[in-house]
């Protein structure tokens, strides 16, 4: 087995990182404390590279979140191997190591450095593959998070000031419903008003016919006047609401300006065609898939794809005692297992001509819930079944076929 004489345990935090060096006997050459500044930067890579031989040495550190990206570069632009290991291998084993409930950033480094040690962990030399569709993917799903937040807090308010405006618009997010409620946010201003203005507010934001219009007008004004209204806090209440209004409609200007920038990013991933090709799959899902898997190298098989999302099952066992309650394990990418949740929920569904996207991957799921399993159960299974298309596609670098599971040895067979 091939060693490092030299190996640099670098245990990561916000604005600094605790450096650990040893040799090939395990002997401390020293400790650093290496703080988020160039000058410390390049002064303690100055003081590191007297100590060791570059090409000699490994340097091990966990891969937490947007804060080892500062010092990753650093150590690799300087000329040292570096690689990454999830923080939950890292958190294991130094609870297997010691009986005592003690980390600090010192001991965090030295263990890290005696993982490499024990696991010889193989540097990645392509980790942030496709590091500017993840991160435009993750900002993304920050907005539409945040809408959702903002969305629930305007039903809130609606709830005491225009409780029954929902049971006339069932999504009054849309551009007509949210238009007259910027305008008319309680039962009282919607009844001063024209009936005539409010018609052509609505048939010009809508862009329906006349009967729709007087149909909508006057449900919704039977709505005003029979709908309850909290009186303490009103004023309040729709101050809030507009504002909420405005920044719901400035999150939606940027959701639709990031789905733009990912569109035209994809078009140099030839890996993105392909994803699309799985139903369930489109363009922005593909690009989140893509951008949270990296170097797809990395996974020899489809047990290890569903392990980094986090979809694989948890084992309890001991002794003769086996759990048969497994849930995931969701130790993984949580935006990719997202993202394998709103495919599977997107496959088992209609497309607009009325057909099934995956009438097999809807047949599986149906023959999973008449088992007793609980929809969540198998949409899980589902999950994991558009991992190993996703594993399969990536592999062969060829697009998804629907094919017949039943037929599926033979397909293997005539391709």
């Amino acid at each position: 087995m091939k060693t490092n004489p030299y190996i640099i345990g670098v245990d990561v935090a916000s604005q600094k990182a605790d450096i650990d060096i040893h040799d090939a006997d395990d002997n401390e050459l020293g400790q650093f404390v290496m703080k988020t500044n160039n000058y410390n930067i390049n002064n303690t890579l100055s003081k590191i590279s007297t100590l060791v031989d570059k090409k000699n040495t490994i340097v091990i550190m966990e891969a937490t979140g947007p804060y080892h990206r500062i010092f990753y570069y650093a150590f690799l632009n300087s000329g040292f191997q570096v690689t990454l290991i999830n923080p939950y291998q890292s958190n294991a084993f130094q609870k297997a190591s010691s009986l005592r409930k003690t980390t600090t950033d010192k001991i965090s480094a030295h263990a890290l450095a005696n993982i490499y040690r024990l696991h010889q962990f193989s540097p990645k030399s392509n980790f942030e593959a496709h590091i500017e569709l993840k991160k435009l993917a993750r900002a993304y799903y920050t907005l539409i998070d945040d809408q959702s937040n903002f969305k629930k807090r305007i039903k809130s308010i609606l709830s005491e000031i225009f409780p029954l405006f929902t049971s006339v618009f069932k999504n009054p997010f849309l551009k007509t419903p949210i238009t007259l409620l910027n305008s008319y946010p309680t039962p009282t201003e919607l009844l001063k008003e024209n009936p005539k203005i409010l018609f052509e507010l609505m048939k010009n934001t809508a862009r329906k016919n006349a009967h729709w219009t007087i149909h909508k007008l006057d449900s919704i004004t039977s709505a005003a006047i029979l709908s309850p209204s909290v009186e303490k806090g009103k004023n309040a209440n729709i101050l809030a609401l507009k504002i909420f209004i405005t920044t719901m409609q400035n999150l939606e200007a940027q959701i639709q300006n990031l789905k733009q920038q990912i569109k035209k990013l994809s078009k140099d991933y030839p890996q993105i065609k392909l994803l699309m090709s799985i139903p369930g799959i489109g363009p922005i899902l593909a690009a989140t898939i893509l951008g949270e898997i990296g170097d797809f190298s990395a996974f020899n098989k489809p047990a290890q794809l569903t392990a980094f999302a986090g979809i694989d099952p948890s084992v309890k066992q001991s002794g003769k005692f086996k759990g048969s309650k497994n849930r995931m394990s969701k130790r993984g990418s949580k935006l990719l297992r997202r993202a394998l949740y709103l495919a599977a929920c997107a496959s088992i569904r209609k497309n607009r001509t009325g057909n099934l996207n995956n009438p097999y991957l809807r047949e599986y799921y149906d023959k999973k819930v008449s088992q007793g399993k609980p929809k969540k159960v198998a949409l899980g299974a589902c999950m994991n079944k558009i991992a190993g298309y996703i594993f399969a596609t990536l592999r062969d670098n060829k697009r998804f076929i629907l094919v017949d599971p039943k037929n599926h040895r033979l397909y293997k067979k005539a391709a």
